[in-house]
């Protein structure tokens, strides 16, 4: 617990300012709902027939004119990136960071074995991932009654404990290469995220690449798609769950076994 609290006081800071970030403009997307309502009126049938490029976003199945349909293909991108983004930074420097700024010769000369170390550091890593959502999620909730509209409350729940998942996915997946590495790799764990973004828009286009879908946690979080109602892709969410526990397993073994740089 004392490794927990540690954890979380020294990532207060960028916590606040990624969430608060996109807290903000996320919120700030919503309440701005009103003032363009109806110029989408205008331009949804256009967004909704643009081949390909409406595909990729959702914008044909959705009516981006309505509060459902703006939320969904405008203001949830915002929370899908930088909440993808912040899982891969915190994933990729919780353990190497220890190395890279010298800490490792205190912190593992206690009387703990390094599973006992690396348990506490992977739990930290998932509580600063819930207060990261809870505070992104709580400020959309509170501008939804600032503005005329109803919202889907249900797709919203989903959309959003499967975007945890993804982020979950993500940040378990760069702790493993944490594990590997001497010094904070911010640009792989930058370049993972931004690669799967990309890899779930691809495979929304070109059906020869379909199969990536299963690679992507982004195809199965897709807001798009929670919100038009189709299909969950349970596939996705096993390939999540399965790729979290490898990653905390091998990240697991790796780091009690390889020697460390003091």
């Amino acid at each position: 617990m004392i490794l927990l609290g540690h954890e979380l006081k020294a990532n207060v800071k960028s916590l606040l300012i990624w969430s608060l970030t996109i807290a903000v403009c996320s919120a700030g997307l919503v309440l701005m709902f009103e003032s363009v309502a109806d110029g989408m009126k205008d331009v949804a049938a256009s967004f909704s027939q643009m081949g390909d490029f409406s595909k990729a976003f959702g914008m044909d199945k959705l009516n981006i004119s309505t509060l459902n349909g703006y939320y969904a293909t405008e203001v949830a991108r915002i929370i899908t990136i930088g909440g993808a983004m912040y899982a891969a930074l915190i994933g990729i420097s919780i353990l190497s960071k220890e190395e890279e700024e010298h800490t490792a010769e205190f912190l593992y000369t206690f009387p703990r074995r390094r599973s006992y170390i690396l348990v506490w550091k992977y739990m930290s890593l998932l509580v600063l991932l819930l207060f990261f959502n809870l505070i992104t999620t709580g400020a959309e909730v509170v501008s939804f009654f600032f503005v005329n509209g109803k919202i889907d409350m249900e797709d919203f729940a989903v959309y959003h404990a499967l975007t945890l998942l993804m982020e979950i996915e993500i940040a378990s997946f760069c702790f493993l290469l944490s594990a590997f590495n001497k010094r904070r790799q911010v640009g792989l764990a930058m370049g993972i995220a931004i690669i799967a973004y990309l890899a779930d828009i691809m495979c929304r286009i070109v059906p020869d690449i379909e199969f990536i879908k299963y690679l992507t946690p982004f195809y199965f979080s897709n807001v798009a798609d929670i919100f038009s109602h189709a299909d969950l892709e349970f596939i996705g969410m096993g390939v999540a769950v399965l790729v979290t526990v490898i990653s905390y397993l091998l990240a697991l073994t790796i780091n009690s076994r390889r020697d460390l740089k003091v």
